[in-house]
């Protein structure tokens, strides 16, 4: 069976939506949370410091969280047609997949509050739906 998916599309608009997800992740951590996260700790409750390597790895993360958007896209759009509303389901889905789960139990658990998870599950939701867009509208079939 042949393949009919547009490998160079799926990684320029995954490469996109990887872009603007970082950009979402920069904003949301570093400018609406960094002032809770290093209240959260001085009072010992987080560390001030990851463990792991952070960077480069998160944001490589990201980008390939953007390909996969687009591959979902360009992998669901000759079922559901192309377009603007195919992407957003996609991106739904995936906000679902990845950005509930992991906030619901932070905030259920976690001591750090329920407004970071709520922030970063608002975040992830912009970030799949928008991703998922930005992706679709660079994404063309193979001619």
């Amino acid at each position: 069976m042949e393949c009919k998916l547009n490998k160079k599309r799926v990684l320029i608009g995954g490469l996109a939506a990887g872009v603007w997800i970082n950009i979402c992740e920069m904003v949301t951590h570093h400018c609406i949370l960094m002032d809770r996260y290093k209240w959260l700790a001085q009072q010992g409750i987080s560390l001030a410091h990851p463990r792991l390597y952070f960077f480069p790895v998160y944001p490589i993360m990201m980008l390939i969280g953007g390909i996969i958007l687009a591959w979902m896209y360009g992998a669901t759009r000759d079922t559901l047609g192309p377009g603007a509303v195919t992407a957003m389901k996609v991106g739904f889905v995936a906000f679902l997949l990845a950005g509930v789960p992991s906030n619901y139990t932070a905030a259920a658990w976690s001591p750090i509050g329920k407004f970071i998870p709520f922030v970063c599950m608002v975040a992830a939701f912009i970030e799949c739906v928008l991703g998922a867009l930005i992706a679709g509208a660079i994404y063309k079939p193979k001619p």
